[in-house]
């Protein structure tokens, strides 16, 4: 997996009942890397039709990275620079280049109806879904909280999540930007054509401190709450 080879390691996982996914986030030994949140849908939950659009990309999958990729990504530093530009830029094409042929617009929105998460997927591959800011770390004073933030850029014009994940003084609260809404390529009866899909957006995350109770030491939260991100997947769900 790329991000073990690039020396991420898995924290902590997570399960997600009613939106049938499982997910781990993993965190880098430097600190001051992003976490990494993967999330998996347990297709073996849903409906038959469901499944069978799923199988059906699923067949269509391009063939995995080998193994001496991720070997050269691990000894990253071992390389010259132009070979580690090369080496990430690949990296970062795996995410981006949808894995599976273009699918039908009928079967996603016929996917959408039982798994939002699924038709996002089903159209977007392994692309990020969000990318987060920790509100602790810019250290402005007028925007030292998420409420401040969060004002600050809805007055600026900036569509937000109407609600805050986290009550005050929890020691994780979350809340988002709107997600922007794109043009994705479908097929309509073999043909190529677009239709307009949720796309990523943006988190905000405050972090607070608390008291670890086997040492007694202050310390801040590093983890997830499920049932607040829970609310965070529904960022990208479209009505159709």
């Amino acid at each position: 997996m790329i991000f073990e080879a690039l020396g991420y390691r898995s924290a902590d996982c997570y399960n997600f009942e009613d939106k049938h996914l499982s997910a781990i986030y993993f965190q880098h030994p430097q600190p001051t890397f992003p976490k990494v949140f993967i999330s998996e849908l347990r297709t073996w939950e849903l409906k038959p039709s469901s499944k069978h659009i799923i199988h059906g990309a699923l067949k269509t999958h391009r063939t995995n990275l080998p193994e001496s990729f991720l070997a050269d990504l691990h000894h990253l530093e071992t390389k010259s620079e132009s070979s580690r530009e090369s080496l990430l830029d690949e990296a970062i094409e795996f995410f981006h280049e949808l894995p599976w042929h273009l699918p039908e617009k009928s079967d996603l929105l016929e996917l959408n109806l039982d798994s939002q998460y699924a038709a996002w997927v089903l159209v977007h591959g392994y692309n990020v879904n969000h990318f987060t800011s920790l509100i602790n770390s810019h250290k402005v004073p007028a925007l030292d909280d998420i409420e401040k933030t969060s004002m600050a850029l809805l007055n600026s014009g900036v569509p937000m999540k109407k609600e805050i994940e986290g009550a005050r003084g929890s020691k994780l609260r979350q809340t988002a930007t709107e997600a922007v809404v794109i043009d994705v390529p479908v097929l309509e009866n073999g043909k190529l054509t677009s239709i307009p899909w949720t796309y990523a957006y943006f988190e905000l995350a405050q972090r607070d401190t608390f008291k670890d109770l086997g040492s007694g030491k202050l310390l801040r939260y590093e983890g997830f709450l499920g049932p607040q991100a829970t609310n965070l997947f529904d960022m990208t769900k479209i009505a159709t």
